[in-house]
């Protein structure tokens, strides 16, 4: 049930990163309505992913015997309850009426025509572009970044890796650097995530052990401290694994420019890469095509 409501989240996460990406190619009014949506779904399935994930770094530094049963039992009690609001919230009317309604505007066809007559595969590369940029400001002070700089930045390069995945489809002749570069940005969006983490559990601490009686809350809270000091110690590391990676990745060529296209073209190298629907993919279905004459019609 965990895992099914994390696969729907990260579906959710990925619509919502297309209507940001490709806002200006994407009828606006029922974009902006399914982004809502989407959010609304992410508020409500969000709570048992974190949940689940501070039970199971805790439960990773935890020490054997019934020293640490009683926290790790309280926090896997807050993690079942959080998962069954998740489920609940999927199996509810609204959310099945989402997805009807989803799948009816992505066949009528989201996209709209790019205002000044590029073809899709150049809003793609312009988009690329604008990404890496803003990602290359963040990267360079990388270290000087408060909590909540990063978790911004861990969007941004979120954002980035989806857009990277959207486009394999539109540029076959590349498909090797795209999931190469998709690899990559995975890897930072981990890292910063662990980063991330260990702070949304420092934030939320006290409403941890709410509830309990006053002595019990004190001794849970006092372990889960213990436990989250000796995580805390990692995040310097992580910190400085991250900030390697993405140098590397902003010191690589754009896989997406017109030279590097050029390139591999010379070389022969065009590789058949599946095609998959940003939306959540699957075998056998469609990317969003190109407009104009690059790749097909307008037509999802």
């Amino acid at each position: 049930a965990d895992n099914v409501a994390r696969q729907w989240q990260a579906k959710g996460g990925k619509s919502r990163a297309a209507f940001s990406l490709y806002r200006r190619v994407i009828e606006p009014d029922r974009r902006a309505r399914f982004a809502a949506s989407w959010k609304a779904v992410a508020a409500a399935l969000g709570p048992a992913r974190d949940a689940q994930v501070l039970l199971a770094g805790i439960a990773a530094r935890a020490p054997a015997g019934e020293e640490a049963s009683a926290l790790l039992g309280h926090l896997a009690q807050r993690r079942d309850a959080a998962t069954r609001t998740a489920q609940d919230a999927l199996a509810s009317v609204q959310f099945q009426r989402l997805l009807f309604e989803f799948a009816i505007w992505i066949e009528e066809g989201m996209v709209v025509p790019d205002k000044a007559g590029r073809p899709f595969r150049d809003v793609t590369r312009r988009m690329l572009a604008r990404r890496q940029r803003r990602l290359a400001k963040s990267a360079a002070r990388l270290r000087k970044l408060d909590e909540d700089e990063l978790h911004e930045l861990r969007i941004d390069v979120k954002k980035l890796r989806y857009a990277t995945e959207f486009a394999e489809s539109l540029f076959p002749e590349v498909a090797d650097k795209v999931r190469r570069r998709a690899r990559h940005l995975r890897a930072v969006q981990d890292l910063l995530g662990a980063i991330t983490d260990l702070a949304t559990a420092a934030r939320d601490r006290a409403a941890l052990f709410a509830g309990l009686a006053p002595e019990e809350g004190e001794r849970l809270a006092a372990q889960f401290a213990a436990l989250e000091e000796h995580r805390h110690a990692g995040r310097a590391q992580l910190l400085r694994r991250a900030a390697r990676k993405l140098e590397r990745i902003v010191a690589e060529p754009d896989w997406w420019a017109a030279d590097c296209l050029r390139c591999s073209q010379g070389r022969g190298r065009r590789s058949a890469a599946p095609a998959t629907r940003w939306w959540g993919g699957g075998r056998g279905e469609r990317a969003l095509p190109a407009t104009g004459g690059e790749g097909g019609s307008n037509r999802q």
